[in-house]
């Protein structure tokens, strides 16, 4: 009886490309969700613009000039309190987050978006959150990555026959990962209380603010031992999971892997608790 010999399979490690670089086409929905956040935020402030960002509110520009405001920290919201130039600057900011959205002249209305985005942050730094400063940060990295180069109005007016590549690699692709992975591996660098490495309760204790609580929140909490899973899995998720993007074998096998457990982890994060920007970011 002769013995059949079956071959071992072989892998062929992901190229340098793969690793550091990024899909266009990704890029792409990345834009689009960029604008879309720009756009919701705005319209959510808009509703306190008078409280949040005027003379006439709880942070008067003379109040936040003398006694908050870093002299390194610049604003064009600062030029006047008045609330029509407020509204102005709101719209202007709307205007550019739509031609990001749409990709019209998209390097330029990124980083118009960036400016604005950053003037608005620092005009009234009391209420904002991690999730504002990781959108500014994304947005920011956005400016040195080809976000028009599919599914925009600049790839439709580009008359030149040549084709792009499906992806690309930079010094902006590899900021733009290593930024996403630093969100995650910071975060759980700073997670050293006992409450989340030793008793697990970290997210029963999160659960239980009653101005970060949702509905979900209160029904949850009738499940102590599935917030104690739920707590040791997000920290090592937030450990770990980012390392997949990087894995030479099969990359984008674990690079989409890895985009969909960080959407379950913020979907997660969004259902028992109000996070602002953050699950979003």
């Amino acid at each position: 009886m002769s013995s059949r010999e079956y071959p071992l399979p072989t892998y062929t490690l992901a190229t340098r490309e793969e690793l550091l670089g990024l899909d266009l086409r990704s890029l792409a929905l990345f834009r689009v969700g960029l604008a879309l956040i720009i756009i919701v935020d705005l319209i959510e402030r808009f509703g306190d613009l008078k409280a949040h960002y005027t003379d006439f509110g709880v942070l008067p520009r003379a109040v936040l000039i003398e006694k908050f405001l870093n002299s390194s920290v610049w604003s064009l919201h600062l030029f006047s309190g008045n609330i029509l130039f407020q509204g102005i600057l709101f719209v202007v900011a709307f205007i550019c987050a739509l031609a990001l959205l749409v990709g019209y002249r998209t390097r330029l209305f990124t980083i118009l978006s960036w400016v604005l985005l950053a003037s608005l942050h620092s005009r009234n730094q009391m209420i904002l959150n991690a999730g504002d400063a990781e959108l500014r940060l994304l947005l920011f990295w956005a400016i040195f990555l080809p976000l028009g180069a599919y599914y925009s109005v600049d790839s439709a007016l580009n008359s030149e026959s040549k084709l792009l590549p499906k992806s690309i690699i930079s010094g902006g692709t590899i900021a733009l990962t290593l930024q996403i992975c630093f969100v995650y591996w910071f975060t759980a660098m700073l997670k050293s209380d006992p409450i989340w490495w030793e008793e697990g309760s970290a997210v029963y204790y999160a659960l239980n603010i009653d101005q970060l609580a949702t509905p979900l929140s209160s029904f949850m909490l009738q499940f102590p031992k599935l917030l104690v899973f739920a707590n040791f899995a997000t920290l090592w998720i937030e450990l770990l999971a980012p390392f997949l993007l990087f894995v030479p074998i099969k990359n984008s096998f674990f690079r989409c892997l890895t985009v969909f457990i960080f959407i379950g982890l913020h979907i997660g994060f969004r259902l028992g608790l109000v996070l602002g920007l953050f699950p979003y970011a």
